[in-house]
């Protein structure tokens, strides 16, 4: 394991309006991500492992940039770092667009400032969103946690004695494979190695990742979302089919993928994929079945005592230890 005791930089920045650095720092973060009180982003660059730890001060945030070589290039660094965390990004206009929203609402208010935590790469996107398919959200991110305690390579940053496990990469995976069933993802291994061996060769162009074998709209929409921000695509699966009818039209319906596009298109327009992340969000993606049911008793909770787009960070270190070391 790689360990970095000191930052090779520091940095400051101030606090965007609409910008809430906690609720963003959570958004689908592991205990490797956040703290609680810090996040934690893992970058690579030309394989060198770096890791920027952002902090909350008082109307700023501060950026700290750990590497094991002093040569890092810190504008490439911070620039990821802050596109990771949408800090240049601005989402006031869509805030108040979704104020009456019957699901999204509270983002508008309660939740306020909160952005979508990206990754920084397509790969990474598409690994996620291959973790996705046909899982229950906790079904999925156990899978990308185990994939990041088994395959990934690890840092230690020593000053918050804090280890971070970055997500395996192409060749990770290739060179690892013989660990990639004990990350528990099932019939996901063979997609996940074929897209390795496209990924390990050149990165694909963001709109053919359909063209790769066990590749569908839903993981394709979903690393374009969480990788480039492409927010103009909806990623349509059958929790989203049925949920879309029951909540804004109170139908018990699942409608067909093209019915459920004209929507989202209708309704949140250029703004329809980030709507996607933050319904899973103010839902706290749970089943369809409570989902609705908390629907109907008006008690959606983004904040549950269990595993949720908000609180993963509090769990995902209990599955490392029950599922790799029991």
């Amino acid at each position: 394991m790689l360990i970095l005791r000191e930052p090779v930089y520091r940095t400051v920045l101030s606090i965007p309006r609409d910008y809430n650095f906690k609720l963003t720092a959570r958004v689908y973060s592991t205990h490797w991500d956040f703290d609680g009180e810090r996040a934690y982003i893992p970058i690579l660059i030309d394989d060198k492992q770096i890791v920027v730890v952002a902090s909350e001060g008082d109307e700023r945030i501060e950026l700290e940039v750990y590497s094991k070589s002093r040569e890092v290039e810190v504008d490439r660094v911070l620039k990821n770092a802050r596109y990771i965390l949408g800090i240049d990004e601005n989402l006031s206009k869509f805030y108040d667009s979704v104020r009456s929203d019957s699901l999204l609402g509270i983002i508008s208010n309660k939740l306020r400032g909160i952005h979508m935590r990206s990754v920084q790469s397509l790969w990474e996107g598409l690994l996620i969103g291959i973790c996705q398919q046909n899982a229950s959200f906790q079904q999925g991110w156990l899978m990308v946690t185990l994939l990041r305690e088994k395959l990934g390579s690890k840092v230690l940053i020593a000053k918050y004695r804090h280890e971070v496990a970055f997500l395996p990469t192409p060749d990770d995976i290739l060179s690892k494979k013989m660990y990639i069933k004990e990350a528990r993802v099932g019939y996901r291994e063979k997609v996940i190695l074929r897209c390795a061996t496209v990924f390990s060769k050149q990165t694909p162009e963001p709109g053919k990742l359909e063209e790769i074998k066990g590749i569908g709209q839903y993981t394709a929409r979903i690393a374009r979302i969480l990788a480039l921000r492409k927010y103009d695509e909806f990623p349509v699966d059958r929790w989203f089919a049925r949920l879309i009818p029951n909540a804004y039209l109170n139908v018990d319906e699942v409608w067909p993928k093209e019915k459920v596009e004209e929507f989202a298109e209708r309704m949140w327009g250029k703004w329809r994929g980030l709507a996607a992340i933050f319904i899973t969000v103010v839902t706290a993606a749970d089943t369809i079945g409570r989902v609705l049911k908390s629907l109907r008793l008006r008690k959606l909770d983004p904040f549950p005592d269990r595993p949720s787009p908000l609180t993963l960070w509090r769990y995902s270190d209990e599955w490392v230890r029950k599922f790799v070391n029991p």
